[in-house]
């Protein structure tokens, strides 16, 4: 990974002088072990709601006032191809906001595939400002950022994929240059964690929405989990279930299975977010020998006490952080659509 720290070496001939006034450029170039088909499910990016899971996932802040139109939608027969056109404003986190304000962006968006004429696939992502015809005079309006992006993505024979990626953004404002080169190598760097987090994200949606199909695939794995229905599918622990008609916020969304609430669960349950469809997976249940049962009852009573008399060394927040990870839960195969579990 490099920089360009002076703008005539990120100038190229398509940037018009009076737009781009103080281009920087940052350059990032790796490997990332997994299918082209996952690093192209990865990226594609259809609409706000994934916009949004995006940005989550990129551990950045997510847009605000977004707006999408697509141009090509994707289809059977190219289905990572997608054109569209985005609008939205981003508003830095602190403390840069305090140097930064919001700023508006509209981008056309490009996202497929290319096979060579030798027979390699390359798949690319291009972010490109959209130019405005006249400036607005009025001294009020919001500030325009121009941006360009490409990411070029070659299958490789051992079935990881090679990465070269470089952002070009027009950076004149009252950061220091060396911040701002930290800010998007920080962007490019987030770029290797968030590819496998979206992979698992976007497989576990489609399960959701395939959960009346898989139904009887999901069926004698949480009937060989859950043993007695009015015990954890996790640690077996007998304990009073909720009532209410409405699903649980102990209850996985994919097979339905009930789980306590005890934070030192091994729990494995699948739950998503309202606003952004994100979903996290928990770990996966561990066998438990009747003695060991045992333990957990006992174990669990004496950490209920402990919650009542504020005496417990772990806070709910530290005991929620600790049960959660993300961890692969399915494979799909995008073109055949068939599935496949594995631990």
């Amino acid at each position: 990974m490099y920089a360009d720290r002076t703008p005539d070496a990120a100038w190229i001939p398509a940037f018009r002088r009076d737009e781009w006034l103080y281009p920087i450029s940052v350059v990032g170039v790796g490997r990332i072990q997994c299918s082209l088909n996952d690093m192209l499910l990865s990226v594609l990016t259809p609409g706000i709601a994934a916009q949004r899971l995006r940005s989550v996932l990129m551990e950045r802040r997510a847009e605000e006032d977004s707006e999408y139109i697509p141009i090509v939608m994707p289809t059977q027969a190219t289905p990572f191809r997608i054109i569209g056109l985005t609008r939205f404003v981003f508003t830095q986190q602190w403390p840069i906001a305090i140097l930064v304000g919001p700023r508006e962006f509209v981008l056309a968006c490009a996202t497929g595939e290319v096979t060579t004429e030798n027979g390699e696939r390359v798949g690319y992502e291009m972010l490109q400002s959209v130019s405005r015809q006249s400036q607005i005079a009025n001294s009020t309006a919001m500030a325009r950022s121009q941006i360009i992006q490409a990411r070029v993505f070659w299958e490789q024979p051992d079935g990881s994929v090679l990465v070269y990626n470089k952002v070009i953004v027009d950076a004149k404002n009252r950061v220091p240059d060396t911040l701002k080169q930290r800010m998007l190598c920080h962007s490019l760097q987030s770029f290797w964690k968030f590819v496998p987090r979206s992979v698992e994200n976007k497989k576990l949606q489609w399960c959701l929405k395939h959960k009346k199909t898989l139904i009887h695939e999901l069926q004698p794995w949480s009937q060989g989990m859950i043993r007695d229905p009015l015990s954890c599918a996790g640690c077996g622990l007998v304990a009073p279930r909720p009532q209410t008609k409405k699903v649980s916020t102990n209850q996985c969304e994919l097979c339905d299975a009930w789980l306590c609430s005890d934070a030192l669960c091994p729990q494995e349950r699948v739950k998503m977010a309202k606003i952004t469809n994100y979903m996290r997976v928990t770990k996966a249940p561990k066998a438990h020998s009747k003695q060991e049962k045992e333990k957990r009852v006992d174990s669990h009573v004496i950490k209920k006490q402990r919650v009542k008399n504020d005496t417990s060394t772990l806070t709910k927040k530290q005991q929620y952080e600790e049960s959660e990870e993300f961890i692969p839960t399915f494979i799909y195969d995008v073109r055949g659509v068939e599935m496949e579990r594995y631990d």
